[in-house]
């Protein structure tokens, strides 16, 4: 396996998409709209398979 510890640099995407989308969507999320709470529930589930994956 050539990258064997690829979850590690996965699972810092996943942290660094956090601090990313804080102001935008996270400090906001009792008001963000349906679509929103979908994208980010579909982004997140592929994200954290890449790193189940590796």
């Amino acid at each position: 396996m050539p990258l064997r510890r690829a979850h590690y640099l996965v699972l810092a995407m996943v942290l660094a998409t956090v601090v990313a989308f804080w102001p935008t969507y996270f400090a906001v999320l009792r008001t963000a709209r349906t679509e929103l709470h979908l994208h980010g529930v579909t982004a997140t589930a592929w994200m954290l398979l890449l790193a189940l994956q590796s």
